[in-house]
Order: C-alpha cells, then structure tokens, then sequence
C-alpha cells in the first residue's frame, strides 16, 4: 500500500535537485571568496566580493557565518574610526 511509483520518482527527483541547488550555491560561493581574495590588493571591489562569498555561504556553514560577523565588525570599526563624524547644524 504505499505510494505510487509516479510520487516516489518526483519525490526523489526534488531531492537531487535540492541538493544540485545546494552545491551550486556553494560553488558560487566559494568562487566569490576566492575571486574576492585575489581581487583585495587589487583596484576594484575585491572587498565586496569576497563579503558577497561569505554571505553566499554563511547559508551552509557556520565558519562563515563566524567569518561574516567578524569582517562586519571590523567594517564598523575601520568606518567609525575614519569617517568624519556628523553634527547636527545649529538652527
């Protein structure tokens, strides 16, 4: 009595196709952080790619979530310390 040979063939196709989805995405990711890292000390937005790749994958694993926070941290520090602070104009 158990499912149609049709729900079970969907059933397992969804699966391979979660799991291509999964490791496309982390594929990605890993290209964005490899390609982020060669591009630092370089002009352009190697910074940018490689927090895109960190949060691409911070979707599956913990050390980039980790990884993640800290760069974010120390974002926050680098702008708080160099950029100029706003005062409010007198009215």
């Amino acid at each position: 009595m158990g499912m149609p040979q049709g729900d079970s063939e969907k059933i397992m196709i969804s699966r391979a196709m979660n799991e291509a989805k999964r490791w496309a995405r982390n594929a990605f990711g890993f290209a964005l952080l490899v390609l982020g890292i060669i591009a630092i000390p370089t002009p352009g937005p190697g910074g940018l790619l490689f927090m895109l790749g960190l949060a691409t994958l911070s979707a599956e694993f913990e050390w980039a979530r980790k990884l993640l926070k800290r760069a974010k941290d120390v974002g926050l520090r680098l702008r708080s310390a160099f950029a100029p602070r706003r005062v409010a104009p007198d009215a």
